[in-house]
């Protein structure tokens, strides 16, 4: 029977690669490697519903630096550091 522990560690990993699936196909569409497809602007806008709340979130607290927007990078190592930490919980 999972525990919330590992129905928690489930579920961050499934964020997290959220993440990165919508930080690639939008790089991918923004240098125009891949062409306007409706399909591909629809995932984007389903990716971008489930990620922006909590990307936008740490957007108000860190401004772009220079231009690029770390704010993934930031909620990425967050749930890297939250997920060693249910890690260690799930081993007791």
């Amino acid at each position: 029977m999972p525990t919330l522990y590992s129905v928690l560690f489930q579920l961050l990993s499934i964020f997290s690669w959220l993440i990165i699936i919508y930080l690639i196909l939008g790089m991918l569409q923004n240098q125009q490697v891949l062409p306007y497809n409706r399909f591909l602007n629809t995932v984007m806008a389903v990716l971008y519903k489930l990620t922006e709340p909590v990307l936008g979130f740490v957007r108000r607290f860190m401004p772009p630096m220079g231009g690029v927007d770390l704010s993934p990078l930031v909620v990425l190592i967050a749930i890297w550091i939250i997920k060693a930490f249910l890690g260690d919980l799930l081993l007791f």
